[in-house]
């Protein structure tokens, strides 16, 4: 404004200016141009090749190359004079805002670089995709559901399989899985570079997408039986982008155990165990009316697997993370869901550990899984689900343990702790339990 008020008007050479402002802004593009290409390749050896399909769609960058275009060719058309009406002075304060508004794109050009070569704004590119894919497929499998109620006057059994069906049909797992590859490329990388930070980044966008992923199924799990496999229990469809999460897991956990990164190990477990509890609370008609959670068993087999390889590596605090998640599952039971399988996955689990640490003289690991294993059946016990045969394996396991803890007490590691299932002191204790259970019948 200041410009516009003070200048003459009648000494401006206006149309120079302008075509000078057209070739500082043209320059301008042909570096963003021709310098994009270097962070694009230095993001791909950082993370993946895959990672270029994020760069040539990202819409800051694609802002910044339309802004430059668009000011360029303003600037020419402002130097050919095509307004004879348009004011010099007028001419020019619209020069200036152009000019500001390309440096604006330059600088946004700048961030957005430096953006693509931190390893959690790639990550959380792909975790912006991936829901936003959830989200629209799913709204429109809530469309198709709503149109055939429409269509029969009232809800039926067939809307899960309908929505299910518009799901699978939209490709939707397959490009999950392609997410989901990308995802654990960039956690060996990391690993390989010794960036906890960014791996544990990565082990929660694969949460995240299991999280959303299984929300989004909530409402059309569809249960069948595999031929292969007919005693595996009922099955769904939603393993397929569940399972190769797992996967992915499991080798970032034996690609940490090998670069003895215990802080990876350890998230692994706790995300694999909160992804367990999720798994959880999808539920499912079964047989005979009875509710079943059929994600809850492939999930904690899998916990499992990634449990032994934390023994075999003997992390005493991964070890801690697999206690507390089994014992979440077992505490975290619905009482009108049949989780059988999984109830009795996590007890082996536990028992797996305790064995383990008589091998190893780990007192803690032992003390700690036969007390998540004790209050596992005081939760029964306490909501109904009491069974004989449960305190019967439960006393079966310690009693293949005693051998061990009289050698144990022999050796003069028991002086001042007892074992939980015989400290008065302990709450899931067996005479706690004995006497809640009296008090249950009474």
């Amino acid at each position: 404004m200041l410009f516009y008020t003070i200048a003459d008007s009648t000494d401006i050479k206006a149309s120079e200016m302008h075509l000078a402002a057209a070739q500082i802004i043209g320059a301008a593009l042909a570096l963003v141009l021709s310098l994009s290409i270097i962070p694009a390749q230095r993001a791909a050896e950082l993370f993946s090749i895959s990672v270029l399909q994020q760069f040539a769609k990202d819409r800051a960058l694609l802002g910044v190359f339309l802004i430059l275009v668009a000011t360029t060719m303003l600037s020419l058309l402002l130097g050919t004079r095509w307004s004879v009406r348009l004011d010099p002075k007028m001419s020019l304060v619209l020069q200036f805002l152009l000019l500001g508004i390309s440096f604006d794109a330059l600088r946004r050009f700048y961030v957005s670089t430096l953006n693509l070569l931190a390893p959690e704004s790639a990550i959380r590119q792909i975790v912006r995709v991936s829901s936003a894919q959830i989200r629209r497929i799913g709204r429109a499998a809530e469309k198709v559901v709503a149109i055939q109620v429409v269509a029969n006057g009232a809800p039926s059994k067939m809307d899960q399989t309908l929505h299910a069906q518009t799901i699978v049909r939209t490709r939707l797992p397959q490009g999950l899985q392609h997410s989901i590859a990308q995802l654990e490329e960039f956690a060996h990388r990391f690993i390989a570079r010794r960036d906890s930070n960014a791996t544990i980044e990565t082990l929660g966008a694969l949460e995240t997408i299991a999280t959303e992923y299984s929300d989004l199924r909530k409402k059309s799990i569809t249960l069948h039986v595999d031929p292969k496999f007919p005693f595996a229990g009922y099955l769904s469809d939603v393993s397929d982008v569940l399972n190769p999460i797992y996967e992915s897991i499991l080798h970032i956990i034996e690609d940490a155990i090998a670069a003895k990164n215990e802080r990876v190990v350890q998230h692994s477990i706790s995300s694999m165990g909160r992804m367990t509890l999720q798994a959880m609370s999808v539920v499912a008609p079964g047989a005979a009316e009875q509710r079943v959670a059929p994600l809850a068993y492939s999930a904690c087999f899998y916990l499992h697997r990634a449990a032994r390889l934390v023994l075999a590596a003997n992390m005493p605090d991964a070890k801690l993370r697999a206690i507390s998640s089994f014992g979440a599952v077992l505490q975290n039971r619905s009482t009108d869901v049949g989780s059988t399988e999984t109830t009795m996955e996590a007890n082996e689990a536990l028992f797996d550990i305790a064995v383990d640490g008589y091998g190893k003289s780990d007192q803690i690991s032992v003390f700690r899984s036969f007390e998540a294993i004790l209050f596992a059946v005081r939760f029964e016990i306490e909501n109904d689900l009491f069974e004989v045969g449960s305190l019967k394996s439960t006393l079966d396991q310690i009693s293949e343990l005693i051998p061990s803890e009289i050698l144990a007490d022999a050796a003069g590691k028991r002086r001042l702790h007892v074992f939980p299932a015989y400290a008065l002191g302990f709450e899931a204790s067996i005479p706690a339990l004995v006497e809640n259970r009296g008090k249950d019948q009474g």
